[in-house]
């Protein structure tokens, strides 16, 4: 079969999150557009990443639901837990996102679907099985893969990834988890609320990213909840067979082992930059993925890059907010004395145990690190009355304020973080001052009027002070 040439305006490589935003997008737009994938539609988020974890995660919760139903006055017999039908749980809600992202529906946008890997042979062309692609603009959206640690032997023992963990159906016994980050508490939190005994090792902190305090805070409840936690723990060896794995590893100047019938390699993510053929497309690059501009373009005038592949923030939603900004720098005219820019300062995450743990912007120890003088409001999630009615009063808010009084940063810890981090994202993001803020009506009772009770304690020893208080009187004598 010989070579098929295409010109079109645009082509994507990739059909994850960023990929597939992008594409919908231009499409809609009114561009051509040549997507090309070479695993599954959806990427890494829809088919190993937050898709079904949080599925997983679902299922655990409602596994421990009645664990802690005593203080209202209800009793639960213990759970019943079939791992099997756990995972097909995780499996139908796949099934139910899938045709979002499915080759059927942006075929039906407009857009040529080509299930290759994608490569560049030119700065001017790509190459996809045995299709030639040139276009206007290339958009690469090939997003990241497990990082697999050179750690001596793992090589020779199995050992499950986010992206293989999945194949399971019996529950593992013993887990043991390389890396203390989001994918490693997510999923060590997930096993152990459904039967596993689980133990995490991290060679640094858990959450290094996170604010200090909300670490410290749901550190506890995981112990508290069974987890095995071991920081500052440096995995030196794995050995052993399935069924029966030993990490031997060095914590505060002595070495230990650790056995487990399963491991799970959660120490970080790499771009997928292999195979995509840079060089060859004039695109500048190194380990960390590609080198980028704030309008997502490379070092080839021709092309952009999104998502993990381009990003220190290897998140979804961040894929999202690139594509969009991808969009407006690559088929949409320019606008005068304006440029869409990604905003790297007004990223929040999430970590989805529990409690959760939720940022955005600056943390303390990001804001000292950089100079910048600040102040902060907190308050804990017991002044919300629907909290202390829910008994979620484990938790606070955390606000850092610029000289200004502007929102340069807030961190949540407790249950729901991660719905009421949306408030300070969008504060952090148009730098909104406080007393801003303060103005909107908070409906009641709501987990949500922690967020206004924060503000409130901002504003009210600018009203409730002496000085006000002589005013009211004095104004009172003529009333």
């Amino acid at each position: 079969m010989g070579q098929i040439k295409i010109k079109t305006d645009v082509c994507v490589i990739g059909g994850g999150s960023g990929g597939l935003s992008y594409a919908a997008g231009a499409a809609q737009m009114g561009a051509r557009v040549v997507l090309l994938e070479r695993g599954k539609m959806g990427g890494d988020c829809l088919n190993y990443g937050c898709v079904p974890s949080k599925a997983l995660l679902a299922a655990a919760k409602a596994a421990v639901a009645g664990q802690n139903s005593e203080k209202f006055g209800i009793s639960y017999s213990p759970p019943k837990i079939d791992y099997a039908r756990v995972m097909d749980h995780v499996r139908d809600v796949i099934a139910q996102i899938a045709p979002h992202d499915s080759r059927e529906r942006f075929e039906g946008l407009g857009c040529k679907v080509i299930q290759e890997p994608g490569y560049f042979i030119d700065p001017k062309t790509v190459q996809a099985g045995d299709t030639q692609i040139q276009a206007k603009r290339f958009v690469i959206a090939s997003g990241s893969s497990p990082l697999i640690p050179p750690i001596a032997g793992l090589d020779q023992v199995p050992y499950l990834t986010n992206e293989t963990l999945w194949d399971l159906r019996a529950l593992p016994q013993d887990l043991l988890v390389i890396g203390g980050g989001a994918i490693g508490l997510e999923m060590a939190l997930a096993h152990q609320r459904l039967g596993s005994r689980v133990t995490v090792l991290e060679l640094s902190s858990i959450l290094p990213k996170d604010d200090p305090d909300m670490v410290a805070l749901a550190r506890d409840a995981l112990l508290a909840q069974g987890l095995t936690l071991l920081e500052g723990a440096k995995v030196k060896s794995v050995g052993g067979t399935a069924g029966a794995i030993e990490v031997e590893y060095e914590r505060q100047g002595q070495v230990h082992r650790a056995q487990g019938s399963h491991l799970l390699v959660a120490a970080g993510r790499r771009p997928n930059i292999e195979g995509l053929g840079l060089e060859a497309g004039g695109i500048s690059f190194d380990q960390r993925g590609i080198k980028v501009q704030g309008q997502q373009r490379t070092t080839n005038p021709r092309v952009l890059a999104i998502g993990d592949v381009a990003s220190a923030f290897q998140f979804t939603h961040v894929a999202g907010h690139q594509a969009s900004i991808a969009i407006q720098n690559s088929i949409l005219p320019p606008l005068p004395f304006r440029r869409a820019m990604s905003r790297d300062d007004a990223v929040p995450w999430v970590t989805f145990i529990d409690p959760e743990v939720a940022q955005v912007g600056l943390n303390e120890t990001r804001a000292r690190a950089q100079g910048i003088d600040y102040r902060v409001e907190r308050v804990d999630f017991k002044a919300a009355d629907r909290l202390v009615a829910d008994r979620k009063t484990t938790g606070f808010v955390k606000v850092l304020l610029d000289k200004r009084d502007r929102v340069i940063g807030a961190g949540i810890v407790g249950p729901s973080a991660g719905e009421l981090i949306h408030h300070w994202a969008l504060a952090v993001y148009r730098g909104s001052k406080i007393t801003q803020i303060a103005a909107y009506i908070a409906p009641y009772p709501t987990a949500g009027e922690i967020n206004k009770k924060i503000t409130a304690k901002f504003v009210g020893p600018k009203i409730f002070n002496p000085l006000v208080q002589r005013i009211v009187k004095f104004w009172l004598r003529f009333l």
